[in-house]
């Protein structure tokens, strides 16, 4: 049974980004109630449709956003739908909802509405630009607030058009952040009896995280540079989108180690020339010509798969360019069960994406496809407590619409009506943190992780980040230790803005990505290769709630840290590991960034010029904030 079979949600939402808020929270156990207008959800009219066949029940974006909930098509313009609504709330838990500002209230179910009948349930209010601002009243899209939070800028060629991430991915992450926020409303509301009206900004959420922008604008904040659109192709040594026998691979400054790079290649007898190894090569133009020459006629000779393995071996951060048919065979995500099988009435037999994350004890399940409109009107309603013939006459009336209507017969026992819980003194403003009194100890590193916890830290979890000042981790605090001044000059804005434009004697606290990720957060040095930094660890372990991790997967073991030797000093320690493909398949043991996710998702052949080849596509990142959100919830 999922972690969350004792909540039920109103589902309120439509179209991306609050569909998939609350379908997280449907796979994961919740009893989600989406109620939906006579005409449906706009997402059933939305591409692409079973066989190129237009219907509401053929959507392919509607089926996977909607998957273990049931529908109720209810006309909440009319007093009677109003009721019924009212009636629904009795025994709800939370009500997530996606209409423009203003709307619920001209429908006189708004929050004072909501807050009166039941004080102690939340209403999460999901919107382009928030409730109160002063671009509530605009329209928007994935294409507007994606360029809207400053990214677009910086995608694409300098002499052409911007581009962007493909489809709808940013709103993807949205509703993954979404749910986050979902679930601390609920946490307050049953651990303190206080329900709130949560004001969730898909544009906030934008300019928090999806790929780089947070660090974009502290960049400009710090430093007044602008992260421009740049001229693509590969530079530096290994470093870029690559051709090789049958497509294409993405390699990340595997040139900043080269012994590693040179055990990948089979140790040439080129490669051993020191004038590889001198600082600052890699931006000698001339000698990365020279490399790549070597360089190209290896890549050329292998597979993308080939190459891949090869990387993988020797500890390379590499990935391959997969399309989604590659995707949709490979090995690895096929033996981790990631791809599920659903019947539907009107698709058929259909494969869709699975589980985000695993949890062993409380599983995510798939109970039921995506709901045909209004298939769950009259046992919804008979779980409200209205008889066959109630329900027939609202039909009748247009008030709902069912699939199916009951035959005549007595009237469920009307449940009883939840009576808010009561507030503590002050209201609803004194209500403490989601997670004040939950420590967390951070072993994250680079971006996904530390997205994560920064989330958990925003929520009132005491944050413990435990580093090594003896040991640099590339990209968690910077890029590198002591950026050379031609990174400064030349290097991208949110990787190198410095304040002021200088560094200073400590680069590793002012890095523009650094400050971003690193609030709400305390830090910890000890060295965990030495017994006593172990004994202060065991300390710190039993008085810590939950470990989160996302190195390698090696990387923690190689310590003697695995969530048995957790378990031995508290047994109910939580331990969240997110390495980049997983614990368990073929791709366990690899390294990668969101870059190489982006590549291996299928995306970053997705998106970019369709006239140019994918070697002029900007470096995104994308896939951190997701999995952090994600890991978050």
């Amino acid at each position: 049974m999922g972690p969350l079979t004792d909540v039920t949600v109103l589902d309120l939402t439509h179209y991306i980004a609050g569909p998939y808020a609350t379908k997280l929270l449907a796979d994961y156990g919740a009893d989600v109630i989406k109620v939906e207008p006579p005409d449906g959800d706009p997402a059933r009219r939305l591409g692409p449709f079973k066989d190129d066949r237009p219907g509401p029940e053929r959507s392919g974006t509607f089926f996977y956003l909607n998957t273990n909930k049931r529908s109720v098509a209810l006309d909440l313009r009319r007093p009677e739908g109003r009721e019924v609504f009212a009636r629904l709330l009795d025994r709800a838990d939370l009500v997530v909802e996606s209409f423009r500002p203003g709307v619920l209230d001209r429908l006189g179910v708004g929050w004072s509405f909501i807050h009166q009948r039941r004080p102690d349930l939340p209403l999460v209010s999901i919107s382009n630009f928030g409730q109160e601002s002063p671009y509530r009243d605009y329209q928007g899209s994935d294409l507007v607030l994606y360029a809207l939070a400053g990214e677009m800028y910086s995608m694409g060629v300098a002499e052409r058009e911007p581009v962007k991430m493909y489809g709808t991915a940013a709103l993807i992450e949205s509703g993954s952040a979404a749910a986050v926020a979902a679930m601390a409303a609920l946490e307050v509301a049953r651990g303190q009896g206080v329900g709130q009206h949560v004001d969730f900004s898909i544009a906030d959420s934008h300019f928090c995280g999806v790929d780089r922008r947070h660090a974009t604008v502290t960049a400009y904040d710090f430093c007044g540079r602008k992260t421009l659109r740049a001229a693509g192709g590969a530079t530096g040594f290994a470093n870029g989108v690559y051709p090789c026998a049958d497509g294409y691979v993405e390699f990340a400054n595997a040139g900043l180690r080269l012994d590693r790079l040179a055990d990948m290649l089979g140790h040439p007898e080129w490669l051993q020339d020191p004038k590889w190894y001198v600082p600052g090569a890699a931006m000698n133009p001339d000698l990365v010509d020279e490399f790549n020459a070597y360089f190209y006629a290896w890549l050329l000779e292998r597979t993308k798969r080939e190459v891949w393995e090869e990387a993988r071996r020797a500890k390379v951060l590499c990935g391959p360019l997969f399309t989604v048919e590659d995707l949709f065979h490979d090995p690895h995500f096929r033996s981790r069960g990631f791809w599920q099988q659903v019947q539907h009435p009107e698709l058929g037999t259909v494969d869709l994406p699975g589980r985000p994350f695993i949890m062993a004890d409380s599983p995510w399940e798939l109970r039921r496809p995506a709901p045909l409109l209004g298939q769950h009107t009259a046992e919804v309603l008979a779980e409200a407590g209205y008889s066959p013939a109630e329900v027939r006459q609202l039909a009748e009336q247009g008030v709902v619409r069912a699939r199916t209507l009951p035959s005549p017969g007595p009237a469920s026992p009307a449940p009883a009506r939840r009576e808010g819980a009561a507030v503590p003194r002050g209201g609803a403003d004194r209500a403490r943190l989601p997670l004040a009194g939950v420590r967390v100890l951070d072993f994250t590193v680079v971006w996904a992780g530390p997205f994560a916890t920064m989330l958990l830290g925003d929520l009132g979890a005491e944050i413990i980040k435990v580093e090594n000042a003896h040991v640099w981790q590339p990209m968690t605090r910077g890029a590198l230790a002591r950026p050379p001044q031609v990174l400064l000059d030349t290097g991208a804005a949110w990787g190198f803005g410095y304040p002021n434009g200088r560094p200073g004697p400590r680069p590793w606290n002012y890095s523009p990505t650094f400050v971003n990720l690193y609030r709400n957060k305390k830090s910890c040095t000890m060295d965990l290769r030495r017994p006593e930094g172990m004994e202060i660890l065991a300390r710190l372990v039993a008085r810590c709630d939950v470990v989160y991790e996302n190195n390698a997967v090696d990387t923690l073991e190689k310590l003697g840290i695995t969530y048995d030797w957790l378990r031995s000093i508290r047994e109910d320690i939580i331990m969240v590991r997110a390495p980049a493909y997983g614990l368990t398949g073929p791709y366990a043991g690899a390294r990668a960034l969101g870059v190489h996710l982006e590549g291996v998702m299928g995306h970053t052949l997705l998106r970019g010029y369709p006239d140019l080849d994918p070697s002029v596509s900007t470096a995104i990142y994308s896939g951190d904030y997701l999995a952090g959100c994600q890991g978050a919830l």
